[in-house]
């Protein structure tokens, strides 16, 4: 498998059917990107941190 490839595992619900499968299904591009992703990655990062060290990171920021 490459890094952008995954398999997908499937089972029809058609009960009648039964059809189970796997499909590899990859990543090509990004037509329109989130708009939000990069902030909410930020900020979900940042909660991450404990508050004494966002304090040092926030007051390191208006520093500059």
């Amino acid at each position: 498998m490459v890094p952008k490839l995954t398999q997908l595992y499937c089972a029809c619900k058609n009960q009648d059917c039964g059809h189970t499968f796997v499909c590899d299904v990859g990543f090509c591009r990004t037509i329109n990107p989130p708009k939000n992703n990069q902030h909410a990655l930020l900020k979900n990062w940042l909660l991450t941190l404990p508050a004494k060290d966002r304090l040092t990171l926030f007051e390191s920021l208006n520093k500059h």
